[in-house]
């Protein structure tokens, strides 16, 4: 089965994934392809993939999330898709931030390596690196973005994140050093299949077992809420993680949306507008009590995705405001 590195977030590449199946180079009955929202990385020289492409044909809509891996002919200035791969239902993603807008349950569970402890997430647990076995984050459902941080190292260990029970080859794991009284933040990791998912602890020193603070959680742990005009909003976004808040509204084109910030208790949130093509319409990042931020000029009629994001802090952070749409 072919493999692909889904990268997430800007901090390292998270896990393998398994495609949940295969087309061929091309989809049968296609009408409508979109690119909007798709990023490109290199394979090799000749070879690169374009992730998050959307599409209907006769097997796919736009809730489902291709990969395409393409050859280039330079002499020829030409490029040809060899493989398609097929992620169903992921629904809208803004995929450089790791943004899911579906909604998944907010708990998830890690067991120890031997499948007799449960961890629960959003709170801090003490681990030990064990080279020969993983732990498992268990049936995690497609929409979760994972957060996993380390904290109070004893010395310095190598982690790896995989969707396989297989330990990964050495240059696939990444060094962690202590980092006295602060977390590591570790990864973000883009569930874009449902299943286990192992993280696995080595220590630096053969023959030796490094004791770690782990905190695990699922960012995308709020419920999407619809609004209308002058409807208020408000959350409370939880510590040691990357927290987002997410709603919907309908725009019709041209339409302009403000949201009026009542009381802000941390400068570390960001806001964005996310359309239903999985793209960034608007970001604004000075989140402040008394700030009006407005996105103007609705470029089409539809669904549009309000977040608020509280940066990778420690801290916690809440927030309250209004919404209102003109004309």
């Amino acid at each position: 089965m072919k493999m692909h590195v889904v990268l997430a977030y800007c901090i390292v590449c998270v896990v393998t994934l398994s495609p949940a199946w295969a087309e061929g180079s091309v989809l049968k009955g296609v009408t409508q392809i979109n690119y909007q929202a798709a990023s490109c990385y290199p394979i090799s020289p000749s070879q690169f993939e374009m992730t998050n492409v959307r599409a209907i044909s006769s097997t796919t809509t736009l809730a489902d999330y291709l990969i395409y891996e393409f050859t280039s002919n330079a002499a020829a200035q030409q490029l040809n898709a060899t493989q398609v791969f097929v992620y169903p239902q992921v629904g809208v993603y803004y995929e450089p931030d790791v943004l899911f807008l579906k909604n998944v349950p907010r708990a998830i569970t890690l067991l120890n390596p031997n499948g007799t402890t449960k961890y629960a997430s959003d709170t801090s647990v003490t681990v030990s690196t064990n080279a020969a076995k993983p732990y498992v984050f268990k049936n995690l459902p497609v929409g979760v973005s994972l957060s996993v941080s380390f904290l109070n190292e004893s010395a310095p260990f190598s982690y790896a994140f995989t969707a396989a029970d297989t330990k990964p080859g050495a240059d696939s794991f990444t060094l962690d050093t202590p980092d006295p009284g602060y977390y590591n933040f570790a990864d973000h990791c883009a569930i874009l299949q449902s299943g286990n998912y192992y993280l696995w602890l080595s220590p630096q020193k053969a023959g030796t077992s490094v004791a770690v603070n782990l905190r695990f959680a699922n960012e995308n742990g709020s419920t999407l809420r619809t609004l209308t005009t002058g409807d208020s909003l408000s959350y409370s976004f939880r510590p040691y993680v990357r927290d987002y808040a997410k709603w919907q509204i309908h725009l019709v084109k041209g339409q302009n949306l403000t949201l009026n910030v009542a009381s802000a208790s941390s400068d570390a949130l960001d806001f964005y507008v996310i359309g239903s093509d999985n793209t960034k319409q608007y970001e604004f990042d000075t989140f402040v009590s008394g700030v009006h931020l407005a996105f103007k000029g609705a470029p089409s009629t539809g669904t549009y995705y309000i977040v608020i994001a509280k940066e990778l802090t420690a801290e916690s952070a809440s927030f309250e405001g209004t919404v209102t749409v003109t004309p």
